[in-house]
Order: structure tokens, then sequence, then C-alpha cells
């Protein structure tokens, strides 16, 4: 029985000698059983593939037409999954592409960046005999596509702002591109810098921060589709953020596009009572069942923030204590003042939140922008700091605050591997 291998081909030169050379290792080296279709850069993207491969080779005018092609096939919404990719490129390494001393950004650097795992990377002039341990371990299995909704979540966000900021994110294609320079590490402060400049200050700086969300949109959806629950702390929902539009309502469009519940906790009293308890707890070494189960009866309550899409409001649905939600995040204001008017110091909670629960990731979100309001927080021990008038980059520093701790973790772990060998 004939085994059939289904190639989209992005790519508009040497496509002759590429495709020739394909079909002739799966004919006559691999097995003379295997077939290839090769489907030119013109194919339907509603098609099913077991294999991409895309030319990163630009003409004299420094367009390719194929990559943008390759971008359409990637935010399809109906390709619910894709299928391996090779990419084609006269460099030796694909770093060489998104370096400012190349003098151009790959136009699909959102995909690279953000996916290595999808894809392999080869030189061209490369010999046919490279693709042979590809071919001889192919297996056509397929990874969810994370950028599926790309669309979808472009016109979320642009129905949230255009009447306000006349912003027009009507071309997905180019909106790729642009958040494609905000993922890439290197120079990333100059690539914002130019983008801020030739918007303007406010407007620019707005669409920073929608494509550093869009960044942590094809994060989340590389991962299992469970809802995440972000805690935050705060006393003042309806505080607007951008000109007329509430934190609420901001936090309910992050949620939609990232597919994360809000709950908020406005009882900073009793959340410093619990956490003092808890911590002491901990200490103590204290793990009886019955107090831990006590703590978890009295323990702080939070609020689910709920949006109502048609006006994009906001409403307080169930409410739980701070241990029955599955937490991945906490969001805390720096300055908080309760119903009675008493002031209390974020950090300060947001240290103790991180000295009894340290697994959780925090950040902070503050209106003020001045030096040494920042200064001190970061002298207080916090890690990231978040402008109320930036509050769409949150997601964005959540998953680098993950990244962060990964890093850690493996640093720790290494120290240990090594520990162990000596001693043993």
């Amino acid at each position: 029985m004939n085994e059939k291998i289904k190639i989209a081909f992005f790519g508009e030169f040497e496509t002759d000698e590429i495709t020739g050379a394909l079909k002739r290792l799966g004919e006559y080296i691999i097995n003379k059983e295997i077939k290839i279709d090769i489907i030119n850069s013109s194919c339907s993207s509603n098609d099913e593939y077991d294999l991409v491969i895309i030319d990163l080779k630009k003409d004299k005018n420094g367009k390719s037409s194929s990559q943008d092609k390759f971008i359409k096939f990637l935010i399809n919404e109906k390709n619910k999954n894709l299928p391996y990719c090779l990419i084609l490129g006269a460099e030796k390494s694909l770093d060489i592409f998104n370096s400012k001393k190349y003098g151009r950004i790959s136009d699909i650097q959102l995909f690279t960046q953000l996916c290595p795992e999808y894809y392999q990377y080869l030189s061209i002039p490369f010999e046919i005999k490279e693709f042979f341990p590809f071919f001889k371990n192919f297996k056509k299995n397929k990874k969810p596509n994370p950028f599926k909704d790309f669309v979808k979540r472009i016109k979320d966000i642009n129905n949230m702002f255009q009447d306000t900021y006349k912003i027009n994110l009507n071309d997905p294609v180019e909106i790729f591109k642009e958040a494609g320079k905000c993922c890439l590490k290197e120079d990333i402060e100059t690539e914002v810098r130019e983008i801020i400049h030739r918007e303007g200050k406010e407007e620019g700086d707005l669409k920073v921060q929608i494509y550093q969300l869009l960044i942590a949109m094809i994060l989340r959806a590389k991962e299992e589709n469970k809802k995440l629950n972000f805690v935050i702390i705060e006393d003042n929902l309806e505080g607007p953020v951008y000109r007329d539009k509430e934190l609420g309502e901001i936090l309910g469009l992050i949620g939609k596009v990232l597919n994360v519940e809000f709950w908020l906790l406005d009882d900073f009293e009793g959340l410093r009572k619990f956490l003092i308890k808890e911590l002491n707890l901990r200490e103590k070494g204290g793990f009886e069942k019955g107090k831990i189960d006590e703590l978890n009866d009295k323990g702080v309550k939070v609020r689910k923030i709920e949006l109502l899409e048609s006006e994009y409001k906001y409403k307080y649905g169930e409410e739980k204590s701070f241990k029955e939600v599955d937490i991945d995040c906490v969001i805390i204001d720096i300055l908080l003042i309760d119903k009675k008017g008493k002031f209390y110091d974020g950090i300060e909670i947001l240290n103790l939140l991180t000295n009894t629960f340290p697994e959780i990731p925090t950040l902070i979100l503050s209106k003020s922008s001045e030096g040494a309001d920042i200064k001190n927080a970061f002298e207080k021990g916090i890690s990231y700091y978040v402008l109320k008038e930036r509050t769409l980059t949150f997601p964005y520093y959540y998953y680098q605050h993950l990244d962060d701790l990964g890093k850690i973790i493996s640093f720790i772990k290494i120290k240990e591997d090594k520990k162990n060998k000596k001693d043993g």
C-alpha cells in the first residue's frame, strides 16, 4: 500500500529544482512506494498537509509573496492543527535573519520566535541527503495551531479601541509582521521606540501593547486548554486606564483574548491576616489537616469578574475563598485603599504573598511612573512593575516571569545535580 506524504511548498524561486529533488528522494532513495505531492505556493489554505516547506528568499525589491501566503496559511482559523515545517534560507543560521546586521527582519519571525518546536531550518545550498534523516523518521503528526484565533482576536481588540484611538487593525498579515518585531529579544527596545515614534507616543505605545498581548495569546494557545485564573488585588476597577476605558473593561478584554478568568480581591485586611496566619503555620511546620481546613473555611474571599460582551462592561459573578481558586497569577496595585479609607502598602502584601506562596507568579500594577516609586518598589523585592496605562502588557510579562522562573529552577537543578555527583 502506497504511503502518501502531502507537502505544501511556499516558495517563488528554484521551485522546480527543489520539488524535483524531493520527488526523487521519496521515490528512489527512501522507498519506491512513497509518493510525495508537492503543492506550490498558490495552494489553498483549507487543504490538509503533512509537511510545509517555506523558502525565505526575497526578490530584488525585498518582497516575498511566499512568506505572505505562509502567514495567511498560519492565521487561517480553519487550520486547527499545523504540520511540521522546514524553512529554507541562504544564511547558515536562522538567527542571522533576525539580526540587525543582516539588515532586515524575517516576516515570519512571530512564528520562528514563539514556535521553535514546530520547524527545522536548512541552509541553501544543501545536499539532498540532509533531508534523508527527516523523511526516514517522518511521522504524520500535527501540533495545535496557536495562530488560528489570530484574526478573531484582532477584531476583538479593534472593537475595543477603534472609536477611542482610531487604530486600524484590518490587515492581519501586517499586524503579524509588526508583532514579530516585538518578540525579538535582540534590539527589542529599538524596535519599540521606532514604532512609537512612527505612530505617535500614545497610539504607538498602545500598538506595542497590542502586539505584546498577541504574543501572550500565542504562547497561551500552545498550553493545554484549561482556563487560567488571575487574581487582581485592587480597590477600583472603574478607574480609567485608556482614556474612557476602565480597568475592569480591559481585564475583560484580556480574559477574552487569553481565555483567562479574573477574580477581584478587595478585602485587604482580611488578606493580610490570612497570609500572616498561613505563613506562621508553614514556618512552624503546622500542616495538620484540621488547621489547614480551618483556614480554608475562613479564608479571604474573591469575586469573579465577568465581561458583558455587548457593551464591554463587567459584573461580579460567583464568590470563592482565596484557596479554592487554582491561582496562576496575582496582580496587585501598589497603593490600596479600603472602603473605610485605610491605606495599605501593596508591596508589603506582595512580599507576604510571595513568602507564603512562592510558586504563584506576582506582578505589580501601578499608576505611578515616578522614578523614585519604581526604584523603591524594586528595592523592596518586586520582579515586575507594570504601569496601569500599559495594562495590556502584563500577560506578556506574566510569560516572561514564567520563563525566568523556569531558568531559576533549571539553574537550581543543575547545581543540585553537580552537588549530587560530587557527593556520590
